[in-house]
């Protein structure tokens, strides 16, 4: 009698929209957004600017981009606050999808 075949994944994964899932880890195989996610993992809130200044092979327009994209899956939530823009980690959505992937929660 052959074993039952496990799935990797969560049981609760079942519940969500798999494209969902697919396109947060479409945006995170990008290296320059990992970068960007290791980062605000690393200092918390910070200014656009200040995470540019870090990220120095990459350009402004190319940073924003890549915020943008992460915003666009919620794993980073921006704000502007007079003349300066903010980002920091979503660690919840960070973490749920940790979660249903089956590797255990984001700290």
């Amino acid at each position: 009698m052959p074993s039952e075949v496990r799935s990797p994944l969560s049981p609760h994964f079942r519940r969500y929209d798999a494209e969902q899932i697919g396109e947060a880890l479409k945006v995170l195989a990008e290296p320059s957004r990992l970068q960007i996610i290791n980062l605000l993992a690393e200092h918390g809130r910070m200014k656009v600017g200040d995470l540019i200044e870090r990220l120095d092979r990459l350009a402004q327009p190319s940073v924003s981009y890549h915020l943008k994209m992460l915003a666009a899956v919620g794993l980073v939530r921006r704000e502007r606050q007079g003349s300066f823009n903010y980002c920091e980690l979503n660690r919840g959505e960070l973490a749920r999808l940790a979660g249903l992937l089956g590797t255990g929660g984001a700290s």
